[in-house]
């Protein structure tokens, strides 16, 4: 027999080891765990067993065909393909009830569309919270005509690094019921306080969720949170990215984690940027960087130049979180990190005991200025001798023409929190009852809402299907996030790549924390508009803005607190789209609506047999007359005969319980061995999804 599934453990060297020896007669096949920080165990939502899922490469303008096979036993599940434009197949973006039905267990779903454009992307599921439960995976699309340049060595099936956060429990409870319904966590050190967030060096929020562990490519370490101890659970194995020395690389990082913002850094090696969110670009006067901060959802490339002498270096993720108070309250800082290896050929592969003391990013810039790519705020106070270069003054490789022409009025767009939770305009989004794209009349028009700066709009304040309609060629849009909860949004548009045209900021004290909020922008009147309504540039001036055709593109932009960001893409993509907040917790609980874009030439319907779904009403007229009825106003009982129905039902209930439970107990204690009330051990189940090119 063949038998798979026998429990394995991390060793002290980081190998895997049966718990017991199986049986000598049985033939093993080992199934590779998964094994993430060697210490928790969770379950996980898996595509072909990896975790990330398998990364997908192809080049650009190939049609592509992608099998999806739902494995699981009781979850649906859909897959997005995250930058991707998949222009003329709005079909296969992946968003359940707005441009497919969900993938049903044991059901299949066939994603069909066109690479474009070239560059690092990722998929993951656009449903609940199966995200951040491990749905998730690389994408890359390489240039085709293939690039011919010898400059550097770009191995995207070695060097896409996937970030991650880890958590001790299931997303449902961990992210749903501790962030999203309110409930709150223990401290991690003390278990009798609650935990509050820490803030960054703006002093704005880092996340409202505990940081627990931080991964790389699937793996990390994770540590005792406290400063005492600040140990390693378990000494599982980091993923090693090979270079040899002399040889310029590509790498792609890919910001797959839940809430956390990162910032990445490599021991004693500068950074050339080369790409945001799959476009090429890079910094002013290509200056090197210490470090690239990684926003939810977001992608950078980097070329890296291997100068340094050969050995092993140590590859850093870390939140933004301010080191002093994680110092102030006890925390392990190493425990707020992730970890991995930049590996020299001809290096030792046994690290050292300590090799996580050989870096610690925080000192870097002791004694030379360090720069940062991307900061989610206008700059780091003196104290951290950090320079930010901010996402507006990255410079597109290839120069492209902003659009300009049939230009939209000013529309104000700010993502916040209400009573109602997470909103944009003060408007909580809720999905379609059936897929937006392919059903539209299915869902009755009164659950829809349209953009509005009228405070007095009915849907002011409400659940609702939030939409900006297009009808010009040009669309600008400005994310603003002033008078709200003090953390910083990355939002992200399908369809599109757009134009950064502005990021306007906050002012600041000295010291680096948010002083008040943008004057650019005049908030309404009343106060308990938030920005939310009435909304204008202030004395009706536009600030000036560059058309340089070396502006950004990105696909997921930061807006800071108090401050803004203007955008700006073509009408060009027919379809229906959805604009998020990536923050998962932000998402669940309503930070989204949806661009109307079939205004868009040509129109692309879906395929014929598309598949289905929604709500279903019965009608009497289907039922067989032949058959007595009863009026339903016949049907009404009195409320307080039910009730005491009710009670005596729950009565007996419980006296045949007390019954039961006596006769047991007289059963054990007359038993000669008391064996009768042993208990059946626990039984795991688990699933997975499943990935094929066709």
């Amino acid at each position: 027999d063949t038998v798979s599934g026998y429990p394995m453990f991390v060793n002290d060297t980081g190998d895997l080891e049966f718990m017991y020896d199986p049986p000598g007669d049985i033939n093993i096949t080992l199934i590779p765990p998964i094994v993430a920080d060697g210490f928790t165990h969770r379950n996980l939502i898996v595509v072909n067993n990896q975790l990330p899922g398998p990364t997908i490469i192809g080049y650009n303008n190939q049609k592509v065909r992608i099998r999806v096979i739902n494995n699981l036993m009781t979850d649906a599940i859909s897959l997005h393909w995250h930058g991707q434009h998949v222009n003329g197949s709005a079909y296969s973006d992946g968003v359940p009830y707005v441009t497919q039905c969900p993938i049903q267990p044991g059901n299949e779903f066939v994603y069909e569309f066109n690479f474009f454009p070239a560059g690092t992307y990722w998929y993951h599921s656009h449903l609940g919270d199966q995200r951040s439960n491990g749905l998730y995976g690389g994408m890359v699309v390489l240039p085709w005509p293939k690039s011919t340049s010898k400059e550097y060595e770009d191995l995207p099936d070695l060097h896409t690094l996937m970030f991650f956060e880890w958590f001790p429990l299931n997303s449902e409870i961990w992210i749903v019921e501790n962030d999203v319904n309110g409930v709150g966590w223990p401290d991690p050190v003390n278990a009798s306080k609650q935990y509050s967030s820490i803030k960054i060096a703006d002093g704005t929020t880092s996340s409202t969720v505990p940081f627990y562990a931080g991964l790389i490519g699937g793996a990390g370490w994770l540590y005792t949170p406290d400063s005492t101890m600040c140990a390693r659970r378990v000494n599982v194995k980091l993923p090693f990215y090979n270079i040899e020395q002399g040889k310029r690389y590509r790498f792609r990082l890919v910001g797959s984690q839940v809430t956390y913002a990162y910032r990445f850094s490599i021991h004693q090696h500068k950074l050339q940027l080369a790409a945001t969110d799959g476009i090429d670009a890079g910094t002013p006067n290509d200056t090197l960087v210490d470090y690239i901060i990684v926003n939810v959802a977001e992608r950078y490339d980097f070329i890296l130049d291997g100068n340094q002498t050969i050995d092993n270096y140590l590859i850093v993720v870390e939140t933004l979180e301010d080191p002093d108070i994680i110092k102030q309250r006890d925390y392990c800082i190493k425990a707020h990190r992730g970890y991995a290896v930049l590996h020299y050929s001809g290096a030792s592969e046994q690290l050292p005991a300590n090799f996580d003391d050989s870096y610690n990013p925080n000192t870097r810039c002791t004694e030379t200025t360090c720069y940062a790519v991307n900061c989610p705020f206008k700059d780091y106070s003196s104290s951290y001798n950090i320079s930010c270069i901010n996402v507006d003054e990255l410079q597109l490789i290839v120069k492209e023409s902003v659009p300009n022409d049939g230009l939209n009025n000013d529309v104000f767009l700010n993502f916040g929190f209400n009573n109602l939770g997470a909103t944009i305009n003060s408007r909580k989004f809720i999905l379609p009852e059936s897929p937006i794209l392919s059903q539209e009349d299915a869902t009755p028009p009164s659950k829809f809402c349209h953009y509005s700066q009228d405070p007095d709009s009915p849907d002011f304040g409400k659940q609702c299907i939030h939409v900006y309609t297009t009808t010009t060629d040009t669309v600008e849009l400005v994310y603003t996030n002033i008078l709200g909860e003090m953390v910083a949004h990355p939002i992200h548009l399908h369809g599109h790549h757009f134009r950064v045209l502005k990021i306007g900021y906050p002012s600041y004290f000295e010291n680096g924390t948010v002083d008040m909020p943008t004057k650019d922008i005049t908030c309404g009147s009343k106060t308990n508009y938030n920005c939310n309504a009435n909304v204008s540039w202030t004395n009706d001036t536009r600030p000036p803005t560059s058309l340089e055709d070396t502006l950004p593109q990105k696909d997921t932009i930061t807006v800071p607190f108090g401050g803004y960001v203007i955008i700006r893409f073509p009408r060009d993509n027919w379809g229906w789209w959805i604009m998020h907040c990536h923050i998962e917790p932000h998402l669940l609980d309503g930070m989204a609506m949806l661009i109307n874009e079939t205004s868009a030439p040509p129109n692309q319907p879906v395929p014929p047999e598309f598949p289905q779904c929604g709500n279903y009403e019965a009608t009497s007229s289907l039922i067989d007359p032949s058959v007595g009825q009863i009026d339903a106003v016949d049907q009404e009982a009195n409320s307080f005969g039910i009730a005491t129905i009710l009670l005596g039902v729950i009565c007996g209930i419980l006296l045949l319980t007390l019954i039961i439970f006596v006769a047991i107990l007289i059963f054990c204690i007359c038993s000669k061995k008391g064996k009768c009330c042993k208990r059946s051990k626990p039984v795991a189940e688990g699933g997975g999804v499943v990935l094929s090119n066709m």
